[in-house]
């Protein structure tokens, strides 16, 4: 886990004059308390300890399963689960980050679209996207033009991290968060959604799946909460 100190406040999504921008990124000044946030998304081997039957499957026939990988096909309520069955397994709370939290730990500090810099193409050092080694695995958008020399999810832990330590924040797997989506934020990506709500939740950081478009700190979705796919995982942070 890497410790997350204080109450920290920054500007999150993007600014109206960059070319990237997405009308979901509106730019505005949040804050967020202490916690710690993992170093990597949860693999299989620890998903499995809470579900030992779990099957993350194949991707054009290759293996999303390794032990070292990130674990796919989980709904937001499968996260959800997990964080409930680590907290009590330990005694500590652990949950989903925030959006707020999950953006703030992806800048790592850094102002740019991306934490290494605005250049897309040099995302093959830091994570694992759509680029030329997965671009016949994964059609619709564009490619990085670079080679990060795995055509699907990688092991955690793969790439470079960004400045805090946390590895794989953009690409690899896209991430569930605890915020319920809206469009324009609302205060939403602050809150915790609740279990038993009907509401879309954020997803963050984009997938080996994800052209560059996508892999950058401030692009945001959201998905149903049923919803499981072979490019979408979690990480988890603790209270204390």
């Amino acid at each position: 886990m890497v410790q997350i100190n204080g109450n920290q406040c920054y500007f999150m999504g993007t600014p109206d004059n960059a070319d990237e921008r997405r009308i979901n990124e509106r730019y505005h000044r949040v804050c967020v308390g202490p916690f710690k946030i993992a170093k990597y998304e949860v693999t299989n081997r620890e998903f499995r300890r809470y579900r030992p039957e779990h099957n993350s499957n194949l991707s054009s026939n290759h293996s999303l399963n390794d032990d070292n990988k990130p674990v796919v096909g989980v709904s937001w309520h499968d996260a959800y689960a997990y964080t409930q069955w680590l907290s009590m397994k330990t005694g500590r709370l652990y949950r989903l980050p925030t959006e707020a939290e999950w953006e703030y730990a992806v800048r790592a500090g850094t102002t740019t679209s991306r934490y290494w810099g605005d250049h897309p193409n040099s995302a093959c050092t830091y994570a694992n996207v759509k680029d030329l080694a997965s671009k016949t695995n994964a059609s619709g958008t564009a490619v990085h033009n670079c080679d990060d020399r795995n055509a699907i999810t990688a092991p955690v832990g793969t790439y470079r991290p960004n400045a805090l330590g946390i590895y794989d924040m953009l690409g690899n797997v896209w991430e569930w968060t605890y915020s319920p989506y809206s469009n324009d934020y609302n205060n939403n990506e602050v809150r915790w959604a609740s279990s038993t709500q009907n509401v879309p939740i954020a997803v963050r950081g984009g997938a080996w799946t994800s052209g560059p478009e996508a892999v950058r700190s401030a692009y945001r979705e959201g998905l149903e909460q049923d919803i499981k796919r072979h490019d979408l995982g979690f990480r988890v942070v603790l209270d204390e």
